[in-house]
Order: C-alpha cells, then sequence, then structure tokens
C-alpha cells in the first residue's frame, strides 16, 4: 500500500510538471510553431485544364509572378527559386489568418504567414511569422505594406 501511494503521488507530481510546461508552451503565442493553412482564394471551378494548358479564371483581380530566395524562413513551403502566383488584395478583408502574403517593411521584401489579423488606433494589421522561424516578426504589417496574397507555388 505504501508503494502504491509514492507511486500515485509520483504520477501527480510529473502530470502537474508536464501539465504546466504544455500550458505554457501554449500560452506563449510567440514561440508557437503552429501551422496554419491559408484560405482557399481559388475554387476548382475557377480552374480550367486544357491539355497541356491551365487557366485560372480571376475576374477582377490582379495576378502577379513572383520568384523566392532561400531565406529557409518558410520552408517547406517556399524555397530558393520556386515560383508562385499572388493575387493583389485590394481591401484589408481579402486577407486572412493563414494566408502568405508578401509585404515591405522597413525597406526590406518579406513573405510570411499571417498570425493574426486586428484593428487599432492606426485601422486594420496583421501580426506575421515565417513558417520555419521561431519567433512572431516585428511590427505590424498594415494594409499599405501588403503586396500580395499567394495562391499557388508552382515548382
Amino acid at each position: 500500500m505504501k508503494y502504491l501511494i509514492i507511486l500515485v503521488a509520483i504520477t501527480l507530481m510529473v502530470g502537474l510538471i508536464l501539465g504546466s510546461i504544455t500550458g505554457n508552451a501554449v500560452l506563449n503565442k510567440k514561440d508557437s510553431n503552429t501551422t496554419l493553412i491559408s484560405p482557399n482564394h481559388v475554387n476548382e471551378d475557377q480552374i480550367n485544364i486544357q491539355g497541356d494548358n491551365i487557366a485560372i479564371n480571376l475576374v477582377g483581380k490582379d495576378v502577379r509572378w513572383a520568384r523566392y530566395e532561400d531565406t529557409k524562413s518558410m520552408l517547406p513551403l517556399l524555397d530558393k527559386n520556386y515560383n508562385g502566383l499572388e493575387t493583389v488584395p485590394t481591401n484589408e478583408y481579402e486577407i486572412n489568418k493563414g494566408d502568405v502574403i508578401s509585404f515591405v517593411y522597413q525597406n526590406q521584401n518579406y513573405v510570411h504567414r499571417v498570425i493574426v489579423t486586428g484593428y487599432d488606433e492606426n485601422g486594420w494589421y496583421a501580426i506575421t511569422k515565417g513558417d520555419s522561424n521561431k519567433d512572431f516578426d516585428e511590427g505590424k504589417r498594415r494594409f499599405e505594406d501588403v503586396q500580395g496574397i499567394l495562391i499557388g507555388v508552382i515548382f
């Protein structure tokens, strides 16, 4: 009986320690490596494949071609010389949590995932993070900083 009480006590202590570690990891969003899935911006009925031709019907959208550098911040989604298609958003409502956006911050170009969107005294903002990065990006993305929303990667 004595050993059973000791075993139960040890089990409870280990459970409390593991629960504390897990809880802190969940609460410390800055260290979160949760992968978000981008919302669907292209429906299947907008894609037309005929032989060796592919057409994506994005009426009313500006589409741009993008090429990515070897920064390792968006591995495995993006890597050196990968090609992508981006739409240019016309308003902040087109940018959603989980989207991969290209943006300018402090005169540098970035392509990172939107983790949070919200509004503050300066209007709409997004918090971003590279999928392979431990921490969120510094600062807030504003709509005028956003250059595109990734809608496809072509290898």
